[in-house]
């Protein structure tokens, strides 16, 4: 890899993130890790159609660049960004057509709280997702994010999983083992884990490091649509103590950036 330039990529993209909204636990990766997370990522889904499930840190967009300018050797054929954050949402159609790469990545206004859309059921060939980390909720946040995942894949399907891996604090390695079983549960083989892979810019625990999981579906049943809204239990302490799941959208009010900032605005959930 040519460094200087891959971090140079990877600086455009950072440059166009919209600003991390600590209160629903948007905590950004570090460049570094970014760059070395998405040559990992791109081998993990060569040539394979892809969805995130959230996707605060723009790995995604990270993938669909850098394999585009030849950075990294391989990469996924398309990428689909579901996002409850709207400049999220916009950040990437934006990047998208100022760098030409609308072919290979696209974005949609999404929320873990409601059913998965129709048109993702069982159509990608993996997931991604960095989730909020579940410290507080016994890990059902993250269970929350994986199971929309598994909802989008279809026969082979692989699983990314970016989760909290930090051994001086136990109940990132409890949650860790929950995710494990809950993924076996589901019929997934867990096929690699790099610990402490990521850092992150977070200023109550600066040295929280992440782990990177990757697993593969081994028994895959082909059914009929039937993705339901997350119960009650599942959105209580969602971003922390005392900080359930009660908004739908964050709704960007600079059009992705293209305005004068009036920053953004919060819609509740019905």
């Amino acid at each position: 890899m040519d460094l200087r330039k891959g971090i140079n990529l990877v600086s455009e993209v950072i440059n166009n993130r919209p600003k991390a909204l600590r209160e629903f636990d948007q905590i950004y990766m570090k460049a570094a890790d970014m760059l070395i997370q998405t040559e990992h990522i791109g081998e993990v889904f060569n040539d394979k159609e892809i969805v995130f499930i959230g996707d605060g840190d723009s790995i995604g967009l990270c993938l669909s660049y850098l394999f585009n300018e030849e950075i990294i050797e391989k990469g996924p054929k398309h990428v689909h960004i579901l996002d409850f954050d709207e400049r999220i949402v916009l950040s990437v159609q934006n990047f998208a057509e100022k760098f030409k790469i609308t072919e290979k990545i696209s974005s949609e206004l999404y929320n873990v709280a409601h059913p998965l859309p129709t048109t993702c059921w069982q159509k990608f060939d993996g997931f991604y997702t960095n989730p909020p980390f579940g410290a507080s909720n016994g890990g059902k946040s993250i269970t929350a994010f994986v199971k929309r995942g598994i909802e989008c894949l279809r026969k082979d399907g692989l699983a990314s999983i970016v989760i909290a891996d930090y051994p001086k604090l136990q109940w990132t390695q409890e949650l860790l083992y929950k995710t494990e079983k809950y993924l076996i549960d589901k019929s997934f083989v867990i096929s690699e884990i790099i610990p402490e892979f990521h850092h992150y810019h977070l200023d109550d625990t600066p040295e929280l490091t992440s782990c990177s999981l990757i697993a593969r579906l081994s028994v895959f049943e082909e059914k009929g649509y039937c993705s339901t809204c997350l119960p009650q239990d599942y959105v209580e302490d969602f971003y922390g103590h005392d900080l359930p799941l009660v908004y739908k959208y964050v709704k960007d009010k600079t059009n992705g950036g293209k305005l004068a900032s009036k920053d953004h605005e919060l819609l509740k959930l019905e």
